[in-house]
């Protein structure tokens, strides 16, 4: 124990080292304190950054409504705190200005910026451009929160250019909701004028039946009177051929002849009637066929109104509403590669160097040589690097969350079925257009048979007249019987004439009623197709009144508009909150604070001579262990009350967090330690490059996932990888039994490396006494 007395003894009696060794305990204080109370909280005073606004924007015109989406953004950012924004209309200037430093950010609002607003119904539409120009050679930091004032400003803005598209949409609704009641108007228009038109169908059926069987009866009529004239003919012939028996037979044929005088009239009688009646259904015909005019103007008037109306429909663009939602969520994703792009700011911590390099040149306790050597090493073995203004990124980025988007499909389907029904009302004059082209086929026919119906009663007319006159010349022939070999020639020739025209009347008839049959089967068709008409049009006049009281029943106001435009709501339950910068930061920066004192212990304080001559290896070491040990925990005490009482650092738990930064310190002199005592100062060089390996591989700053991959590979080796889990635990998390587990491996490192050191005092202790024991000899 004398070694030990001996080497306190000449600590405390020796200024050259009592200094120096005072000073080391200040060493973690300097680095952490100093270094954290600078950048503690940067996003707090965020308000003094300057960014200029230059407002170019000229309005336009949208749907009555005059835009200023310019004037309106600069008027939100007046009331905005945010940042220390300027206002200018000279871009010019405003560009100089970014780049002699006096703008971090400028924001460039051109001047079509509200008339691409305007475009959004348009075939093309154009997004709005909202320019911005940073100078990150200026300051790389600065320009990165720009970026992020930036996306605010996309959100603002598109947000309100939603509301006014939604605005408009909604009032297209309400233009919708008429014109759909006038529809559902002129539908029941169509569905009342169908009713009429298969009102006068079953008419027209009905005297097409009556015209069919009054051909039917003039057939057989003529059919009589034909089989009649053939008689009359083959008694012409046979008084001819027997003048002898024509006298006796007179009487038969004056019989004869009154039959078919008598058929004769009932034959014109009844082709009179059918004139009569074609003529009457030929009157009706054009009133009937100007109704299904009239009728097929008003379904293209329907349809053209339909067409118009399923376009109106179309227009409702609920793409652009969904895709809103989706840049909100394209949005996040740029938030999370923005943490990303932080990873590039891992190397300019090295600064700190610098900090270590002044604390070497300001000391009194080192010699010229000393104050030489250590810069000398520090210069020629560390990597040098610029530290930039680092802010408080990675508190600030949101943690994410599901985002919920409201249900479209009420609407969707709403309107998918107003369409279907717009469909129904586009292929109405299709149906209108048949129904006239069968009534025009109709007319066309009924004059036909008109024209041909009046032909036949001409020529029954004509038979009527003859037979007549045929009966008259028998009865003048059975008085003046002289006279009756000249008549009978005659009547052979007339009758001849007579059998050809009844039977050519014949075939006239017989075509009359094929062409009444027809059209009879043809009218059928006509009512059938009628009858649907009917039923679609009622249908489609309920259809499109519920369209529109379903339409005009949607109510909109201000919240509604809001809700288009920002439908999604984010709500950050964050499981560990870290209040600002410096509390993230403080298990990075302690741990390297820590190390950095251990480092610097070792060039003031000689680790491997000895006060006194010691007994053993054992005693040795812990002459050495024993001032290594005291230093760091009066280091850790007096960084850990600092950084509680002075910059304001809030734990979970007070005494575990000054247990955990004396444990954390105990492990880095005791590897630091084995490595100088044993190697001297390739050993410290050692140290050194595991300091600097652990700046990038520890995960102190960006999640491990991030880091390359050998500095994956590497990580879990590090020792500052565990004190600044343990940091963590005990600084935000509160989870203790994590901070134990770390803190136990730390202890298990501690160990290993106090037994090494030991063992290599005790193997150098038995070599000294070795060498004196021979001396001795």
């Amino acid at each position: 124990m004398n070694t030990i007395k001996s080497q306190w003894k000449d600590i405390v009696t020796s200024k050259k080292l009592l200094i120096p060794i005072i000073a080391i305990l200040f060493v973690p204080l300097i680095y952490s304190g100093v270094f954290l109370k600078a950048y503690w909280d940067p996003y707090g005073t965020v308000d003094q950054l300057p960014v200029v606004v230059v407002n170019q924007d000229k309005g336009a015109d949208y749907e009555g409504k005059h835009l200023q989406i310019g004037d309106d953004l600069v008027k939100e950012l007046k009331k905005n705190d945010n940042f220390d924004w300027h206002f200018s209309s000279d871009l010019d200037q405003s560009l100089k200005d970014l780049l002699n430093a006096k703008y971090y950010l400028v924001v460039e609002i051109p001047e079509g910026f509200s008339k691409n607003a305007s475009t959004v119904m348009d075939k093309n539409p154009k997004k709005l451009d909202l320019k911005y120009h940073t100078n990150a050679g200026s300051n790389y930091v600065g320009a990165t929160i720009g970026e992020k004032a930036i996306d605010k400003l996309k959100a603002s803005v598109s947000k309100e250019v939603t509301e006014q598209y939604a605005k408009v949409i909604f009032d297209n609704f309400k233009d919708i909701a008429k014109g759909l009641g006038k529809a559902s108007s002129g539908a029941k228009k169509i569905d009342d004028g169908t009713k009429n038109a298969k009102d006068g169908s079953a008419k027209l059926k009905e005297n097409l039946a009556k015209l069919t069987e009054s051909t039917a009866t003039i057939s057989d009529k003529t059919q009589q009177l034909t089989d009649g004239a053939a008689k009359v003919t083959s008694g012409i012939q046979t008084l001819n051929s027997s003048i002898a028996k024509l006298q006796s037979a007179s009487a038969d044929i004056q019989d004869k002849s009154g039959q078919i005088a008598s058929g004769g009239g009932e034959v014109a009688s009844g082709l009179k009637t059918s004139l009569d009646g074609h003529k009457q259904l030929q009157q009706k015909l054009p009133d009937l066929t100007n109704g299904l005019s009239a009728l097929n103007s008003k379904a293209q008037e329907v349809s053209q109104k339909a067409a118009a109306f399923e376009d109106a429909i179309n227009s409702v663009n609920l793409s652009d509403i969904e895709k809103a939602v989706g840049e909100l969520e394209q949005t996040e994703k740029e938030l999370q590669q923005f943490k990303k792009k932080l990873s590039d700011l891992k190397n300019s911590l090295d600064a700190r160097d610098d900090a270590v390099k002044k604390v070497i040149q300001d000391s009194d306790f080192l010699t010229g040589e000393q104050k030489t050597k250590l810069v000398q090493l520090l210069n020629e073995k560390l990597p040098k690097a610029d530290l930039p203004d680092l802010d408080n990124i990675v508190s600030q980025l949101p943690s994410g969350g599901d985002v919920q988007l409201p249900d479209m499909s009420v609407i969707k389907s709403a309107l998918e079925d107003v369409k279907a029904k717009a469909d129904q009302l586009k292929a109405l004059p299709q149906s209108t257009s048949k129904l006239y082209n069968g009534a025009a086929a109709v007319q066309d026919a009924i004059n036909q048979l008109t024209a041909g119906t009046d032909k036949l009663y001409s020529g029954a007319q004509t038979v009527f007249e003859s037979q007549n006159k045929l009966t008259a010349g028998i009865g003048e022939y059975n008085s003046k019987f002289g006279q009756l070999k000249s008549g009978s020639e005659a009547l052979v020739s007339g009758s001849g004439q007579v059998s050809g025209g009844l039977t050519k009347l014949l075939d006239a008839q017989n075509k009359i009623h094929d062409g009444s049959s027809k059209i009879e089967q043809g009218q059928a068709s006509l009512g059938t197709g009628l009858s649907k008409l009917l039923d679609g049009t009622g249908q489609l006049s309920s259809q499109l009144k519920d369209a529109a009281d379903q339409t005009g029943d949607i109510k909109t106001d201000d919240k509604t508009y809001s809700m288009f435009a920002d439908p999604v709501k984010t709500d950050d339950n964050a499981i560990h909150s870290v209040p600002n910068y410096g509390t993230g930061l403080t298990p990075y920066i302690l741990s390297m604070g820590l190390y950095v004192g251990g480092l610097m212990l070792t060039v003031v304080f000689p680790l491997t001579e000895a006060s006194g001559r010691p007994r053993n290896g054992f005693e040795w070491f812990l002459s050495k262990f024993s001032v290594i040990l005291l230093v760091g925990l009066i280091q850790s005490v007096i960084v850990a009350t600092v950084l509680l009482k002075g910059i304001g650092l809030d734990v979970e738990s007070t005494w575990r967090f000054y247990l955990f930064t004396m444990i954390t310190s105990i492990a880095f002199l005791s590897m630091i330690q084995l490595l100088a005592t044993t190697m001297g100062n390739p050993g410290r060089f050692i140290a050194v490059i595991i300091l600097v390996l652990q700046l990038g591989a520890s995960g102190g700053t960006f999640p491990l996932e991030l880091l390359p991959g050998f500095y994956q590979v590497i990580h879990g080796a590090l020792p500052m990888t565990y004190s600044i889990n343990g940091f963590r635990a005990v600084i935000s998390n509160g989870d203790y039994a994590y901070m134990w587990q770390q803190a136990s491996i730390l202890l298990g490192i501690a160990v290993v490396m106090i037994a090494l050191t030991i063992v290599y005092f005790t193997v150098q202790s038995k070599k000294e006494h070795k060498a004196e024991e021979e001396i001795t000899a």
